[in-house]
């Protein structure tokens, strides 16, 4: 059974907070050294395989979680059982946070996409950190306000935005942190299925598949298994600023 308190630390090299290349993207970046050999102390850094889940919504909040490799997928229960993406996580990111300052569960699933390395903090240890460094609390401010706006801007999308577009938007925002220049454009290395996609945007399946399908055809985008390259960036991104 499934218990955030509980996953097997991984066996790979240690991860230092001090020398950890996606600390300086998060909350942690401006802690100094002894702090953060500190939270070296008391952290545990964990490895997922595909599917497994991170966190599941309704669950109380053991403490706070850090991808360091990876991505994990984080999505709510729809009213038709159908799960709905809020979001992806990357390296750099935190998750679970909300949840253990407000004291309630949580209120999405947090699932890893592929082999991923986690860093957890529990609670306590991260509410002491929080309490001496105003410098966390600060960043915990702004990344908050930066999760509203993001929030923001996926409900107009689904409210007023017709779905090509939305779509459109969704591949321009993944190419920011998982595309990869090639000969034939930019590659976006994610494994994201096409029902995965369909509930980022709010569809469904079938019309997420023939809208790629339109898209290949039209010279946008090329298709492969596990890949997806961008061919015609600024006819992706006149889709995204076209009028609803």
């Amino acid at each position: 059974m499934y218990n955030e308190a509980t996953v097997s630390t991984c066996a790979r090299s240690p991860i230092y907070c001090e020398s950890c290349p996606t600390r300086l993207a998060g909350v942690f970046a401006r802690l100094s050294r002894e702090r953060l050999r500190a939270l070296d102390r008391c952290k545990a850094d964990n490895l997922y395989h595909k599917g497994q889940i991170i966190f599941q919504e309704g669950t109380p909040a053991l403490g706070v979680h850090c991808v360091y490799e990876g991505q994990l997928k984080l999505y709510k229960s729809g009213t038709q059982g159908r799960p709905q993406i809020i979001g992806l996580a990357k390296p750099g990111t935190m998750v679970g946070h909300r949840a253990v300052l407000t004291d309630k569960v949580h209120t999405f699933t947090a699932e890893s996409l592929g082999e991923a390395r986690v860093c957890f903090v529990d609670r306590s240890a991260f509410r002491a950190l929080i309490a001496d460094n105003a410098s966390i609390a600060e960043s915990l401010l702004k990344k908050m306000a930066q999760d509203l706006d993001e929030a923001e801007d996926r409900l107009i999308d689904v409210v007023e935005q017709p779905v090509p577009v939305r779509l459109a938007r969704l591949l321009m925002s993944l190419k920011d942190g998982y595309g990869q220049p090639t000969a034939q454009g930019l590659r976006i290395s994610l494994s994201l299925t096409r029902e995965e996609m369909a509930e980022m945007i709010g569809t469904t399946q079938e019309t997420t598949i023939r809208l790629l399908s339109q898209f290949r055809k039209k010279g946008l985008i090329r298709l492969d298994d596990k890949s997806i390259t961008l061919l015609d960036l600024p006819q992706l991104a006149q889709i995204v600023s076209s009028p609803t």
